[in-house]
C-alpha cells in the first residue's frame, strides 16, 4: 500500500488560541503543580501527537455520519482487538503466528494482511494508523510564533469539588500553568497515498478546525479554545506528468510551489465531491 508514492498533501496554517492553553508536561515546578510542555529554551509547543489525537477523536465521532466506518480506540470495537480476534478465531493463522520465528517481520505483515482481508480496518485507522498499519498523515510539533520571546505564563488555581454537595473539598487545592490566549502555533502536516475517503475525512477535520475546537487539558473550564487561520493545502498528484514535474521542482528547491489551494476552497470542493446533493443553494429571503 505504501510502496510507491502516489500523492502527497502538505497542510499549513496557524492555530490561534482564543482562550489560554494547558498541555501538561507531567512535571511540577517551584511556581506551580503542573507545568505546560516547553522546549529547552522555555518556549511552549503542542506535540504533534497531541494535535493528531484531537483531530482523530473529532473524526471518529463524525465518520459514521459521513457513511464511513470508524472504531473507537481502547474500546471493545477497536480495530486492533477485532484483528486479534480474527487471528484467534482462525486456527490456521493462529498456528502460523505461534510458530513464527524471531525477526520474521515480513511474514508477520503477511499474516496481518490476511486478517485484515477478513475483518478490515476502519477508515480512521487507515488514515491515522493502528498497531497493524502505518499512518497516512503525519504532524510536526506545532511551534509558537516569534512573538513569544518575552512570554509570561499564567498560573491558575483549582480546587477539588464534591460532586454530591457541589462544594469545595477541604485540603484539595492545586494550581496549573497556562499559555495565555492569543498565541499562534504553526501547523504543518503531510498526508500521503490518500484515498478519496481519506481526503474527505481531512476536509471535514479541517472544517471543524476553522469553526473551532478545544485542545489540551481543562477544556471543560474554558481552556484550549482554538481555530485555524491562514490554511493552505499544496497538492502533489504523482500519477500525472504535471504533478511529477511540480514534485521534482519541490525536491530540487526544497520550497513548496506557488498556487497552494486555499483552505476554504479545498474543504468545500472535497465535501461537495463526496456529497454533491448538498451543494450551496440560494438563500430564501425571510
Amino acid at each position: 500500500m505504501f510502496g510507491v508514492l502516489k500523492n502527497r498533501y502538505v497542510i499549513q496554517g496557524n492555530i490561534v488560541f482564543k482562550t489560554p492553553l494547558h498541555i501538561g508536561s507531567g512535571e511540577s515546578g517551584t511556581r506551580t503543580d503542573s507545568l505546560v510542555v516547553k522546549y529547552f529554551n522555555g518556549e511552549p509547543y503542542i506535540p504533534g501527537s497531541s494535535f493528531k489525537g484531537v483531530l482523530r477523536g473529532t473524526l471518529e465521532r463524525i465518520a459514521p455520519v459521513l457513511g464511513l466506518d470508524s472504531c473507537l480506540l481502547y474500546s471493545g470495537s477497536e480495530c486492533g482487538k477485532v484483528i486479534r480476534e480474527e487471528i484467534e478465531g482462525n486456527s490456521d493463522l493462529k498456528k502460523m503466528v505461534e510458530n513464527l520465528p524471531d525477526g520474521e517481520e515480513v511474514y508477520m505483515k503477511y499474516l496481518l494482511e490476511e486478517a485484515r482481508k477478513n475483518r478490515g480496518l476502519c477508515r480512521t485507522c487507515r488514515l491515522f494508523g493502528s498497531p497493524y498499519m502505518a499512518s497516512r498523515i503525519y504532524f510536526d510539533d506545532l511551534q509558537a510564533d516569534n512573538s513569544v520571546g518575552n512570554l509570561r505564563y499564567e498560573v491558575r488555581d483549582g480546587v477539588g469539588i464534591d460532586r454530591d454537595t457541589g462544594t469545595a473539598v477541604e485540603g484539595v487545592k492545586y494550581d496549573y500553568e497556562v499559555v495565555p490566549q492569543g498565541i499562534k502555533f504553526s501547523l504543518r502536516a503531510r498526508m500521503e497515498n490518500a484515498e478519496d475517503e481519506d481526503i474527505l475525512l481531512l476536509a471535514v477535520g479541517l472544517r471543524e478546525l476553522t469553526e473551532g475546537i478545544r485542545m489540551g487539558g481543562m477544556t471543560s473550564r474554558g481552556l484550549g479554545s482554538c481555530k485555524i487561520e491562514g490554511l493552505e493545502i499544496t497538492e502533489f498528484l504523482l500519477e500525472t506528468e504535471e504533478g511529477k514535474k511540480k514534485f521534482w521542482a519541490y525536491l530540487a528547491t526544497g520550497k513548496l510551489p506557488p498556487g497552494a489551494i486555499k483552505g476554504e476552497t479545498f474543504i468545500k470542493e472535497r465535501i461537495l465531491a463526496a456529497f454533491p446533493e448538498t451543494g450551496e443553494k440560494e438563500a430564501k429571503p425571510c
